[in-house]
């Protein structure tokens, strides 16, 4: 499933949070939102998962407009699309084991056996072993927004949108959800488009950058054309990405393009 954007703009009340955004992506591709806080990272994502609709301009799935869609259709693309949450989002009056099962039990007709063996399957292949009968709160953020990821996945969909998966968490939740991510990279052919600020998540995931300034794309590249734009604004936001790790993450990534173009 491929997704277009041409010409989104997007307001709340008075303010200003996305304006004239035109891109394309391609199956398959694993595409970071980058940029400095407040300049519209998130809700350009929500704009392209179909969460929130834009005051101007088109969203394309197979270049079916989505906003114009009947409802049945808007949900039946809907089911083709994951999204974790920033907060991670889960409802806190159901169990964890419920979480997940919402999506499957919304969108499709399995039965209680097959919506079991589903949940717990996912859960195993990702080594978390929880108490599935207990609610979110009992857990940390971590634990939650890996919940949140095997809830988007649970319908092995043809995107899964991000925000932020990796921020707020501790180190080991981290390393978790990175292994997680790159597992899933590598498995699927899942169009993946997250926002972050975490160079070594950009670094593992990302085939292609989106750099985000004063709601509107100022740039769209490989990371490393990224990395060797002149544009004064684009060098600003890639040096406030990580500092303390020297964006190496990036410039791995960077040389690893460079030695797939060498002949």
């Amino acid at each position: 499933m491929t997704l277009a954007l041409k010409n989104v703009s997007h307001t709340y009340e008075d303010l200003e949070v996305v304006r004239d955004v035109t891109l394309d992506t391609r199956q398959g591709e694993c595409i970071g939102i980058i940029g400095k806080s407040g300049c519209g990272k998130s809700s350009l994502l929500k704009i392209m998962a179909g969460l929130e609709q834009p005051r101007a301009g088109r969203v394309l799935y197979d270049g079916t407009e989505l906003y114009h869609l009947s409802d049945r259709r808007f949900n039946e693309i809907q089911s083709r699309t994951g999204y974790v949450f920033q907060d991670a989002a889960l409802l806190a009056n159901l169990s964890i084991f419920e979480n997940i099962a919402l999506p499957i039990r919304y969108h499709t007709h399995l039965s209680e056996t097959e919506i079991r063996t589903r949940v717990f399957d996912l859960l195993d292949r990702f080594e978390l072993h929880l108490k599935t009968e207990q609610r979110p709160a009992v857990f940390a953020l971590g634990t939650r927004k890996m919940v949140s990821l095997v809830r988007a996945i649970v319908l092995e969909p043809d995107c899964l949108f991000m925000d932020d998966p990796t921020g707020g968490i501790d180190r080991a939740a981290r390393e978790c959800a990175l292994d997680s991510l790159l597992r899933l990279k590598k498995e699927t052919r899942m169009t993946t488009i997250f926002v972050t600020q975490d160079n070594e998540l950009l670094s593992l995931l990302a085939d292609r950058l989106l750099v985000m300034h004063d709601h509107t794309l100022i740039a769209d590249g490989t990371v490393t054309e990224i990395l060797d734009s002149n544009n004064p604004e684009v060098r600003s936001i890639i040096e406030s990405i990580d500092d303390d790790d020297d964006n190496r993450g990036l410039h791995d990534t960077a040389a690893r393009e460079g030695q797939k173009g060498t002949p």
